[in-house]
């Protein structure tokens, strides 16, 4: 089984002084927080979510996919974004810890 490097990638989840909700940070080097701010600096974090969680059951599957396509990524320029994106896939935790980031923290947590 093809599984990228997992880093030790602690959450805590602490509730919002104005909201009362839950919200979960990871440490700033996850590749789950990484993703979450890109999503968020794109704008699309409803079609992310949405995406995200109704593919949950063939996340997996995804993260193979992503992994079979590193060769042609390789040609135009460094594939770690997307191989991060894989492991994140391939990982049903990592991939609950992304959806909490996108669901739960404000843009302003997620750096």
């Amino acid at each position: 089984m093809l599984r990228g490097s997992r880093t030790d990638c602690s959450s805590t989840t602490a509730p919002d002084m104005k909201s009362g909700a839950a919200v979960v940070s990871q440490a700033p080097g996850c590749p789950e927080t990484a993703i979450a701010s890109w999503i968020r600096r794109a704008g699309l974090t409803a079609p992310a979510l949405l995406w995200l969680d109704s593919s949950r059951p063939l996340s997996f599957l995804g993260g193979q996919a992503l992994r079979l396509g590193e060769p042609v990524w390789s040609l135009f320029g460094s594939p770690s974004a997307l191989l991060d994106l894989a492991a994140v896939l391939e990982d049903r935790t990592r991939l609950d810890h992304l959806l909490d980031l996108l669901d739960g923290a404000p843009s302003e947590d997620v750096t």
